[in-house]
């Protein structure tokens, strides 16, 4: 959650801002491309009769698949920069495999090896 101190910095506030759109506003722009997408489906199979409501329909799925596309390939480019200059993107979301609370614990196929690279196939999560 974003917190804003009392007598805040320059750096506070931004801090606060960038928080403020990573956990809302982006969120909600990714739930209006997904809403778009899901409208034009449904304006497509309701009228699927009327051509020119279809074609509507059609344009709808059309956008709302290509601001999917275009906010995926920004949050990936951010990752990837953000990886190559060593920033933090911590706000990105981090898919972690099932056993990754317990580095220690070696899965079947590593045998007694707990070697926390071989946990991880070579990559290890951010502390």
């Amino acid at each position: 959650m974003c917190n804003l101190i009392s007598n805040p910095q320059l750096q506070h506030l931004l801090n606060y801002v960038v928080c403020t759109i990573n956990g809302s506003v982006i969120p909600l722009i990714f739930a209006l491309a997904v809403v778009v997408f899901v409208w034009g489906v449904v304006q497509y199979v309701i009228n699927s009769d009327e051509e020119a409501k279809k074609e509507k329909g059609r344009q709808f799925m059309i956008w709302g698949i290509i601001g999917l596309t275009v906010m995926l390939g920004v949050w990936g480019l951010v990752a990837i920069l953000g990886n190559t200059f060593g920033l933090e993107t911590e706000f990105l979301p981090q898919v972690h495999s099932p056993s990754s609370p317990d580095t220690n614990q070696p899965t079947p196929s590593q045998g007694s090896n707990t070697s926390s690279d071989q946990n991880y196939g070579g990559y290890l999560p951010p502390p």
